[in-house]
């Protein structure tokens, strides 16, 4: 008879560290007068800045888009609490005040449970 191969111990739940989701942003362009009047597009702008960070105040630049483009989607990201705010940049390069800031938390994933009642059957 031999000995049975030694059970490898369980393995810790650990938080993830696999992207789990994407978010999107939409806004609307600035405008040069406020309702009532019809609004008018600020032109020129060269594009928008994405900022992003766990709080308003922690807020890093990670992406520009073009002035076409009025939504953006992240990268996929991990578990966690994200914080986003967008400018406009004008063609001389100057950035509008920081929008609203908008924020989002992702959940990590459930861990399953561990498997139960096994058994093994045959003959050593």
């Amino acid at each position: 008879m031999t000995a049975a191969a030694p059970v490898p111990a369980a393995v810790p739940a650990t938080a993830s560290t696999v992207p789990i989701q994407a978010l999107t942003l939409n806004w609307k362009a600035p405008v040069a007068n406020a309702p009532p009047a019809p609004p008018t597009p600020l032109t020129p702008l060269s594009g928008y800045g994405i900022w992003q960070g766990a709080t308003a105040a922690t807020m890093t630049l990670v992406a520009t888009v073009a002035p076409t483009v009025l939504t953006w989607t992240s990268p996929l990201l991990q578990a966690g609490h994200y914080a986003f705010g967008i400018e406009a940049i004008a063609a001389d390069g100057s950035d509008s005040k920081m929008s609203n800031t908008v924020a989002a938390t992702i959940q990590a994933p459930a861990v399953p449970g561990a498997p139960t009642s096994l058994t093994i059957t045959g003959t050593v």
